[in-house]
């Protein structure tokens, strides 16, 4: 029961990041830690095309820019330390893709 909860609460999160271009900082205590819809241009985007990433993007349309959910978390000093993409379902994906375009 919990479980599901959990999720639904998590698809909510997801869904309002997409729609509303918002970001989520997530409650973590010391360390501060967010996720959001990063935006990749330039030769990355180049790159990460001939590499099989964004195929279902409109380029010209995009600017030559493609859109991921990333997990930020910074360090104490708040700097960010890492970032990690977020891998969500095909309806959530083609939600984003439709966005680009």
């Amino acid at each position: 029961m919990i479980e599901k909860i959990f999720r639904e609460c998590l698809k909510e999160v997801l869904n309002d990041i997409i729609d509303n271009n918002v970001t989520f900082e997530l409650p973590t205590g010391a360390r501060r830690a967010d996720i959001h819809v990063q935006r990749t241009s330039g030769d990355d985007f180049a790159a990460a095309r001939r590499n099989g990433k964004w195929q279902d993007v409109d380029f010209l349309e995009s600017y030559f820019s493609g859109y991921q959910l990333v997990l930020n978390m910074y360090n104490k000093d708040g700097g960010v330390t890492r970032t990690k993409p977020i891998y969500v379902d095909k309806k959530l994906k083609n939600k984003l893709t439709n966005y680009t375009n």
